[in-house]
C-alpha cells in the first residue's frame, strides 16, 4: 500500500468512526467527516476535492490494507497448513469485526463510478488469485496437496471453500449470543474439509 499522510489516515479513520456510530455515509456531511477526523473542513479539502473522492479513497485504503494483511499472513507462515490456519483466523476476524464497515462504504458508493468499483474488484480478485496460486505451489511442495490435482482446480476449491466459510461466519455473527466455540468448530471443520479435498481422490 502506498505511504499515506497522517492527515489522510485520520480522515479515513473519521469515516470509520462515523460508520461505527451508525451514520449513513450517503447522507453524512463533509463537515462531519472533518470533525470526526479532528480537523477543519478547509484542512480536509487540502487533501480531497469532494466527499465522493474521500469515499473512493477510503474504499481503496480498506482494500489495500486487507491485501497487505493477507500478504503478511502468507509471509509469516512456515508451511501450507500455517497459511490455511492464518487465512481462516483472518476471515473470521474480518467477517465478525470489520465487514459492516465495508458494507457501509460499499452502499455509500452504490450507483457511483461503477467503472472504478469494477477496477478495484478486478485488482483484488487478481491479487487473491496470485496469492492462492502461491499457496497451492507451497501445498504441493509440502505433499499436502495432491500433485495429480490441476492448480486451477485447487485454487477453485480453496477460494470457494473459504468464501463459504466467510459467509457462514457473517451469518452466525448476526445471531444473538453466539458461543465463540461455534466459530472455532467452523474453523476446524473447514480446515479438515479443505485438506481432505486437496489431498485428492481416494484419501
Amino acid at each position: 500500500m502506498e505511504q499515506l499522510s497522517p492527515q489522510k489516515i485520520a480522515i479515513f479513520e473519521g469515516i470509520f468512526s462515523l460508520t461505527r456510530q451508525g451514520r449513513d455515509l450517503q447522507t453524512v456531511k463533509v463537515q462531519e467527516i472533518a470533525d470526526a477526523a479532528g480537523m477543519g473542513k478547509s484542512s480536509l479539502y487540502e487533501h480531497f476535492k469532494s466527499k465522493e473522492e474521500i469515499l473512493r479513497a477510503a474504499a481503496e485504503y480498506c482494500l489495500s490494507r486487507e491485501l497487505d494483511q493477507i500478504h503478511e499472513i502468507i509471509a509469516r507462515a512456515d508451511d501450507f497448513t500455517g497459511m490455511l490456519d492464518g487465512s481462516l483466523d483472518y476471515l473470521l476476524e474480518v467477517m465478525t469485526q470489520r465487514v459492516e464497515l465495508y458494507q457501509a462504504i460499499g452502499q455509500s458508493r452504490a450507483g457511483t463510478d461503477k467503472g472504478e468499483c469494477g477496477r478495484l474488484f478486478m485488482e483484488a480478485n487478481g491479487e487473491i488469485w496470485k496469492i492462492t496460486q502461491a499457496g497451492v505451489a507451497c501445498g504441493k511442495r509440502d505433499g499436502i496437496i495432491s500433485s495429480d490435482l490441476p492448480d486451477r482446480e485447487c485454487i477453485y476449491i480453496i477460494l470457494t471453500t473459504l468464501l463459504g466459510f466467510a459467509m457462514g461466519c457473517f451469518a452466525q455473527n448476526k445471531l444473538p449470543d453466539t458461543d465463540p466455540e461455534v466459530f472455532r468448530e467452523m474453523c476446524r471443520a473447514t480446515r479438515a474439509h479443505l485438506l481432505r479435498s486437496l489431498a485428492g481422490p481416494g484419501t
